[in-house]
């Protein structure tokens, strides 16, 4: 039996083994690996750790999963009658259900907090103290605080919303529109700045930092040319530009830090951009298909995911100062998306899920 436990381990061991790139100065380690289907029954890393970090939301049929970083599933809220739409960081969450009229603010515990009347649907900033409602038609979103109190700027109209961002971490949002106008609001759901793309160019993906100083709008023609990405420093009331090679027809992540630095997934390149320089420079990527993809930040790490032209997913680690730390494909998943929680990256499958400690 110890045999056969020891080839176990060994197994998951080369399952995580085969980074393309790794860096000298990152070191990234294996924790846990298992299925999304049976995350109950997940083998726990067996590494000392005393955090008491919680990482996910790791979406389920029904509700989602938070773990612990050991990864023994710390709680499952769950519903049989409607929808959850739990915040950037999974400790809070809003039930509501395509024909009822009532949404439910809870945590992460089920425990209850406040109720509201509206058929609008709910986005909730990372942190979930800042909730956005979004009328059916997409030509309107309400603010509403952690406390279900209408807040802020009340109300923000548009033609038809194409895109909302969160900070990582913090409450602030940004909202583009079909029509090129884009906002941005601070924790307490106010306008901090507000503009249009040039020509009226539809608004792909917007994005702002956790203090609410920059912002980034990734705007361009919905067919053929070039995508353009609009840098924000709001603090100066402030803009410039950055031409972008190739046309994405849908969504592309893009991620602020709280310095300005920003970096965006082309189609085959990734843009670091530091706001305050005005600096820019691109760095070589497998090229991706449209569709499914992901960026995020934390302790000085951007981490991104996308799908290859050929259907594979691939994760990349880049330093905030723009080296690449690390590369690795996953041909076996068609798309990965990304938590980093404290020291710790979890990857997640259609059913697998991936989770790394890394050091700098």
């Amino acid at each position: 039996m110890r045999y056969f436990i020891a080839g176990l381990l060994a197994g998951i061991a080369l399952g995580f083994a085969p980074w393309l790139m790794p860096s000298h100065s990152f070191k990234i380690f294996p924790r846990w690996y298992g299925q999304i289907s049976s995350a109950s029954t997940i083998a726990t890393s067996p590494f000392m750790d005393n955090s008491k970090n919680l990482i996910g939301p790791v979406q389920t049929d029904k509700g989602y999963l938070m773990f612990k970083e050991k990864g023994k599933v710390a709680a499952n809220p769950s519903t049989d009658t409607g929808i959850l739409a739990p915040s950037g960081n999974g400790m809070y969450y809003v039930e509501y259900g395509k024909l009822s009229d009532e949404l439910s603010y809870r945590n992460y515990r089920e425990e209850p907090f406040w109720t509201l009347s509206t058929h609008e649907y709910p986005h909730l900033s990372y942190e979930g103290k800042l909730i956005l409602l979004v009328t059916a038609d997409n030509s309107a979103v309400r603010m509403v605080d952690y406390n279900g109190n209408y807040t802020g700027a009340k109300r923000i109209t548009g033609r038809f919303c194409t895109s909302m961002g969160f900070s990582q971490p913090g409450n602030a949002a940004a909202i583009g529109f079909l029509d090129g106008t884009y906002y941005f609001l601070n924790k307490k759901g106010e306008i901090v700045h507000k503009g249009v793309t040039p020509d009226n160019s539809l608004v792909k993906t917007v994005s702002i930092s956790s203090n609410a100083k920059y912002g980034a709008v990734h705007y361009g023609p919905s067919g053929k040319g070039n995508d353009k990405l609009l840098l924000v420093n709001i603090h100066k009331n402030d803009s410039f530009t950055v031409p972008i090679k190739g046309n994405s027809r849908a969504r592309a992540s893009v991620c602020i830090n709280a310095k300005g630095t920003t970096l965006f997934l082309g189609m085959s390149h990734l843009y670091l951009v530091q706001i305050p320089r005005e600096k820019h420079h691109p760095i070589d990527i497998l090229e991706r298909r449209e569709g499914h993809n992901s960026i995020q930040y934390a302790n000085g790490v951007f981490t991104v995911s996308y799908t290859g032209k050929k259907g594979t997913s691939r994760f990349y680690a880049v330093h905030e100062n723009g080296n690449v730390l690390f590369a690795r494909a996953f041909p076996e998943e068609p798309y990965l998306d990304i938590t980093m929680r404290g020291q710790s990256i979890l990857l997640r499958g259609p059913d697998t899920l991936y989770c790394y400690s890394y050091r700098l």
